[in-house]
């Protein structure tokens, strides 16, 4: 597939502001937060994202965020659908799943 650039000020704004929240997941899943993760291109995404700063574009963390929840809520609906056409019931599992990252308590020094 051949990789294209925006062209408007709307499409890098978009493209970027995606690439960012790409990336979140991504490196959540490396830090063990999220399993289930889709294939990201991490590579094109970091392009974007300098191609980004050069233009000034700037996002704050809650617009990321947002973005992030909207791509994994998109995800698991793709993934749901895909299960659902599947005739052996309980296969999959490839939803986006938030893992539990309380610290153990520290064992009590004696």
């Amino acid at each position: 597939m051949r990789v294209r650039n925006p062209h408007t000020s709307a499409q890098w704004r978009e493209a970027v502001l995606g690439a960012h929240a790409l990336r979140a997941l991504y490196d959540c899943s490396l830090y063990g937060l999220i399993e289930g993760c889709p294939n990201i291109n991490v590579d094109r995404c970091d392009q974007l994202i300098a191609q980004g700063n050069l233009r000034g574009l700037r996002f704050t963390a809650e617009e990321v965020t947002n973005a992030a929840v909207g791509f994994a809520a998109a995800f698991n609906e793709e993934v749901s659908k895909r299960d659902n056409e599947r005739t052996d019931p309980g296969t999959g599992g490839e939803h986006l799943q938030v893992q539990d990252t309380k610290t153990p308590e520290p064992d009590p020094v004696r």
